[in-house]
């Protein structure tokens, strides 16, 4: 942008209409960016054109401004419909697009709206009520909404010349990118002409992949990418805490290293008047900002599950300067206008060096200036590794590849059912040229289509008339189509301490969907082990830390790929041989090279091998085999279904097993022999890859994950119920069907690396044939080594709030406090009169209201139902079947009711507690109050650990 306030616009903004020319130099912008200069004549010739760029370098402009030049000169002629069409990812961004582009083409005559899921009814209305409008910002799901219910919305669109798909990256490794792809070809059919297609991107690995998916099969379009004038300046740091922070430590309540860290980004504030601050979960962004508010209270925090007026609020109070943190996730990735940022601080490893370029390229908007930011590391010798690696890779322009799915079923069926609503009725033939020509479905055979279109019929989505070769609205095609959507619909559990009741944190339900009953994880910076999953909430009860629990955790759902990973190896292979240029590729404060020296020189000293790029070491402490490697998460998962798999195979059952991406642990029911141990190192490189594939498939196929993805997966093909619960016994009879499949497609795509464990195997099948080229250690010994420990510990040495364990004389007072408060229905098995009381308010020898007696038992019966029993024991009838067996139990209650009074009622209002636990439980009154409850409380938690066995 020009300093004067006028001035004339030169190079590529020369081509543009004088109006806009005028605009532009009146704003004081003189000069294109460099994409802009590039991207311009392409866009005003007509072609298809991917921008890749990175963040504020002018993308969104260097795509409208020609567009709007065409409108302008007439090259497109507006009647009551839409000519350009510019979709957008998230309703946040669309709102910053609009702003810009009203503000600025308003001023040349040209009308812009905004149309999204959150648009009242009266903004919808009068969007279909326009005369038309030049520009149209919209998200892909409102769009395909849109393009099959609204008659007069594809009226609209015979005006359609170009459409505009902002953060293309975003949507090219997602289902809701895979439908775009269809949407696209609608929207040419439904126009009846070729439309112009522009793709915004920022800087990705593989442009010429995105060029294929924007633009479908046969179509042209040219990638321009802004040179390489962007610069990054990132440092990884780890912060040793000073006295000063061991001091505050103790008054908050938490680790000096974390003080150390919060010390950190508020130098950074005080240096550069306002900091963004990202995280990769929403669990430590909120503990981040609360740590962070003791200390400063010019801090907010910003992520998706906050609600729109919060997030607004928050954007608008950094914007005016008026805080100095803000804490967020992915949700600030993008660009969302939040004002300029000076400084970017990601807080731990960002995981990939693509989301470390996307977020500190938030800072330093203006041209030819420097992005610059910081990555805070844990005192992790992992931690910080991963991070020197992907700050390298982000400063070489070495990003992640970003993987779109291959014909994904389940996002077909909707686009399928979207068409035939939009038509009423269409020719298969037709049908299979809309969707095949989409990038993703290019493979799509004809075949495979008639076998979705018979389970979409099976739904009752569609009909097909096999004799003429069409296919029809099926009778729940509507509630089908309108309420399902490709965004994952994640739905959050709450977990809650056992005992205590203590709210902890949430999860995600895809986390949630790997636990099980004894599964340990880490939340809120300590661990955790499950004691029983319900409907929305985990129970959990805190472990006493140990160096060796089973990793796992929610950070992992952001994927270590195989080649940072690998690059992580060498680094490690290069420094523990001394190599003095190490420290000079890689950009590390003295703290973190500090941390990294220190800890692998105790690791040698000791006389444990070094893993690396060219090396596993497995190590078996007790009953726990580890192996220390550099997978990368998704290799690191395939290789952990594989040792399941061998382990189940050789010796008949499943270790508890747990990985991420440098270690992968399995852990066994007593220590496994030296013998076993090398015999299973050893298969792992004398198997065949056809035998290795079916064993990761059938561990994948039979773990939770696989089931929560299916569940989700039926839904989205309209087999299952949108919000309908979770049924196993029906999820597996789909396992064999379309949705069974696409499933494990998903779980692969998503979790797994198999070219990467094919790589890695062919490693262990060199040392196994005695080749040069990789090694396998394996060691014994009675405590972890350093490496082993750091490896271990990456999941548990987050933010620590110091939460103390409760005592069992607590948690029985706790179980007494809840039991009081309890309502329960009593019936008198006397009179069969029934009541409700508050346990807490019964006499401790509580007795009919109507009759007096004492031989009463708590029921969940109906009152009707109860008092039919009772009047049938008063008769003295016989009874059968499950009447028999519920009198039975309430005649039982009621003696023990007799005999031990209220601590009968405290047993059996405990869930799980039935007469003859509850009469095990009484036998400690002998030895006093306090050891009746505390037996309660084991007996209560014995029923959760084991009560999916009586399902």
């Amino acid at each position: 942008m020009c300093m004067k306030r006028t001035c004339r616009v030169e190079g590529a903004f020369r081509l543009l209409h004088p109006t806009l020319q005028e605009l532009l130099a009146k704003r004081g912008y003189c000069r294109p960016t460099p994409v802009q200069e590039k991207a311009i004549p392409r866009i005003l010739s007509g072609s298809n054109v991917l921008v890749a760029a990175p963040t504020g370098s002018g993308k969104t402009e260097a795509a409208v401004l020609p567009l709007a030049s065409r409108i302008l000169s007439g090259e497109w002629r507006r009647r009551t419909g839409i000519v350009v069409l510019y979709v957008t990812p998230l309703r946040s961004l669309n709102r910053d697009i609009f702003a810009r582009m009203e503000s600025l083409l308003a001023e040349a005559g040209l009308s812009v709206f905004i149309r999204h899921g959150d648009s009242v009814e009266s903004e919808r209305r009068a969007f279909l009520r326009g005369q038309g409008f030049d520009l149209v910002v919209v998200t892909p799901e409102t769009l395909a909404y849109l393009l099959a219910s609204s008659q007069k919305f594809r009226e609209m669109l015979r005006d359609l010349r170009a459409v505009v798909v902002d953060e293309l990256h975003e949507l090219m490794g997602s289902k809701r990118g895979s439908e775009l792809t269809i949407v696209f070809e609608r929207l040419e059919r439904v126009a009846g002409r070729r439309v112009q297609r522009i793709g915004l991107s920022a800087t990705i690995s593989d442009p010429l992949e995105a060029a294929h998916f924007l633009g479908g099969v046969g179509r042209h379009v040219e990638i321009v990418e802004a040179p390489v004038s962007k610069r990054y300046i990132v440092t990884v740091e780890s912060p040793e805490p000073s006295s000063e922070d061991t001091a505050i430590a103790a008054k908050l309540g938490v680790e000096p290293d974390t003080v150390a860290r919060l010390r950190r980004i508020l130098e950074y504030r005080d240096a550069y008047g306002h900091v963004l601050v990202f995280t990769n979960t929403r669990d430590t962004a909120e503990l981040l900002s609360k740590l962070l508010r003791s200390l400063a209270e010019d801090v907010g925090v910003h992520h998706g599950s906050l609600s729109r007026e919060e997030r607004l609020r928050v954007e608008r109070l950094f914007r005016e300067g008026k805080l100095g943190v803000l804490v967020a996730t992915s949700s600030l990735e993008l660009g969302i206008d939040i004002g300029h940022v000076e400084y970017v601080v990601q807080y731990l490893s960002p995981r990939q060096a693509q989301k470390l370029v996307q977020r500190v390229g938030r800072s330093g908007h203006r041209i030819g200036e420097a992005s610059r930011g910081s990555i805070i590391a844990l005192r992790n010798f992992y931690d910080v590794l991963e991070s020197l690696v992907l700050a390298a890779r982000a400063l070489r322009g070495d990003l992640e590849d970003v993987r779109p799915y291959e014909k994904p079923l389940d996002a077909l069926a909707h686009m399928v059912a979207g068409i035939v609503d939009e038509r009423g009725e269409v020719p298969i033939h037709e049908l299979y040229d809309i969707v095949s020509s989409a990038w993703p479905y290019r493979s799509l055979g004809l075949d495979e289509l008639h076998e979705l279109l018979e389970t979409m019929e099976y739904a009752r989505i569609v009909r097909v008339d096999r004799a003429r070769g069409v296919v029809r609205r099926g009778g729940r095609l509507k509630r089908y189509h309108y309420s399902v959507t490709m965004i994952p619909d994640v739905k959050q559990y709450v977990v809650v301490e056992y005992g205590s009741g203590r709210r902890i944190g949430v999860l995600d339900e895809v986390f949630v969907a790997r636990l099980e009953p004894g599964a340990t994880f880490v939340l809120a910076g300590s661990v955790w082990e499950v004691v029983d999953i319900g409907e929305s909430r985990v129970l959990v009860r805190k472990l006493e830390e140990s160096s060796l629990v089973l990793p796992a955790w929610e950070g992992d759902l952001i994927p270590v790929e195989w080649p940072s990973a690998r690059e992580a190896g060498s680094l490690v292979r290069r420094l523990a041989a001394g190599d003095p240029r190490v420290e000079k590729l890689y950009p590390g404060s003295d703290d973190a090279w500090m941390l990294l020296r220190r800890v692998l020189e105790e690791h040698i000293g000791r006389g444990y091998p070094v893993p690396s790029d060219r090396s596993i070491v497995v190590e078996v402490v007790k009953d726990t085999v580890a192996l220390l490697g550099f997978y990368g998460t998704r290799v690191a998962k395939a290789l952990e279904f594989l040792l399941a798999g061998l382990v189940e195979e050789t010796l008949g059952y499943t270790p508890h097993t747990g990985s991420n991406a440098y270690l992968v642990m399995l852990k066994f029911n007593a220590q496994p022999s030296r013998e076993y141990v090398e015999n299973l190192v050893r298969l792992l490189g004398r198997l065949e890859w056809s035998e290795v594939e079916r064993i990761v498939l059938d561990r994948a196929s039979r773990s939770n994950l696989y089931y929560w993805k299916l569940y989700h997966v039926a839904v989205r093909m309209g087999l299952v119920e949108k919000g309908a619960k979770i049924d196993r016994r029906l999820l597996e009879t789909l396992r064999d069907t379309l949705a069974g499949r696409e499933a494990l497609r998903e779980l692969v795509h998503d979790k797994l690396d198999l070219e990467g464990l094919r790589r890695l195997l062919e490693g262990v099948s060199r040392w196994v044939e005695g080749r040069p080229g990789f090694t396998v250690h394996i060691v014994y010994g009675r405590e972890p080594s350093p490496l082993l420990q750091h490896a271990a510990a990456i999941a548990t040495s987050g933010d620590r709030v110091k939460m103390e364990t409760l005592p069992s004389t607590v948690l029985a007072e706790v179980l007494r406090k809840r039991l009081e408060e309890k309502r329960v229905r009593l019936v008198c098995l006397r009179c069969g009169h029934v009541f409700e009381e508050r346990l807490g308010s019964l006499d401790d020898r509580p007795r009919c209201p109507r009759c007096g007696s004492g031989f009463i038992a708590p029921t969940s019966l109906e009152p009707r139902e109860a008092r039919r029993l009772v009047d049938a024991l008063r008769r003295g009838e016989r009874l059968r079947g499950e009447d028999a067996k519920r009198l039975r139990e309430l005649r039982e209650a009621g003696d023990l009711v007799l005999t031990y009074g209220k601590y009968a009622l405290y047993a059996l209002a405990v869930r799980g507690v039935g007469p003859s636990t509850a009469k095990k439980v009484l036998g400690r009154l002998a030895f006093g109050e306090e050891a009746f409850f505390k037996a309660l409380v084991e007996a209560q938690e014995r029923y959760m650990k084991t009560r999916r066995y009586w399902r």
